[in-house]
């Protein structure tokens, strides 16, 4: 299985229909490090997905996976937990996040 980790706010319903479409093949975590932890709690109650989402305010998970500090930003990893490539900034539309998808995380 393949594992994604993305940032959360700006692309949420974009995921969460990958997250269903994928859901069985494809982890989704989602990591908000923009957000203080009373905002993205309220968020995730308003705004609930089917993934796990956790709260980073301070980055250090952002930094545990070396991320590059621009978001949004979303990481691939394949099924042995090596990173394979990552993308800053949204998708154009949800098909391109579709596409990156099936290349980098079904692959």
């Amino acid at each position: 299985m393949g594992v994604l980790v993305l940032q959360l706010r700006l692309r949420v319903p974009s995921f969460q229909r990958m997250a269903v479409k994928y859901g069985r093949r494809v982890a989704f975590v989602g990591v908000d490090v923009e957000d203080h932890h009373d905002a993205a709690a309220t968020f995730l109650h308003d705004f609930p997905v089917t993934y796990p989402s956790y709260i980073d305010p301070d980055q250090s998970i952002a930094r545990s996976l070396e991320a590059s500090g621009l978001y949004p930003q979303t990481l691939y990893f394949d099924r042995h937990g090596k990173f394979v490539i990552d993308h800053a900034g949204s998708y154009a539309n949800p098909g391109a996040l579709e596409q990156a998808i099936r290349r980098y995380a079904l692959q």
